[in-house]
């Protein structure tokens, strides 16, 4: 069940200093520049979430449509949106120590999945880091390898997964 005491709202551009030191913070091997948190804001706000407690910021989301197949380069400015995406690709869900485990990140990917439902998307991709393709596969995500990609995830780390969830759109994981 999810923290009742903690709720996601849009993210706002005056949430960005926080969002880093929280996402840096959990990633400690990717830390990203505030810009970045800040474009993603920019460019899709319906993508972009915080978990607030208490006037604190215990977890977000940053995600937009993209292209499959091609995740975005980390620490790096998207310098727009694709005018034909064939995704909505979740940069990063983290979730602060306290917020883990409380369903509130299972709660704010079945919304970020509505979400590109109603934008007529057949896939939902990430790359998931850290043991996180476990979390994703319970969500029905599945791994997608390319020769492609496997030169693309090597910034995300040894263990990075590119993952895949097809919507009622009629998207297929693999190439």
């Amino acid at each position: 069940m999810a923290d009742q005491t903690a709720r996601w709202r849009p993210a706002r551009l005056d949430d960005v200093a926080r969002i880093a030191r929280l996402s840096n913070s959990i990633h400690i091997l990717f830390p990203e520049r505030e810009e970045i948190f800040e474009e993603k804001i920019r460019l899709s706000p319906a993508g972009c979430h915080v978990l607030e407690r208490d006037g604190s910021i215990v977890g977000y989301i940053l995600s937009h449509p993209w292209r499959r197949h091609s995740p975005a380069a980390l620490d790096s400015r998207l310098g727009g949106l694709p005018a034909d995406p064939d995704c909505w690709y979740i940069h990063d869900l983290g979730m602060g120590s306290g917020a883990r485990g409380t369903g509130a990140a299972t709660e704010i990917a079945g919304r970020i999945i509505r979400v590109a439902e109603r934008e007529g998307l057949p896939v939902v991709a990430l790359v998931a880091v850290a043991g996180a393709d476990g979390y994703w596969r319970k969500l029905g995500f599945r791994e997608v390898a390319t020769d492609g990609l496997v030169a693309k995830l090597r910034e995300y780390g040894e263990d990075a997964v590119y993952m895949e969830l097809p919507l009622a759109a009629g998207g297929e994981p693999g190439p």
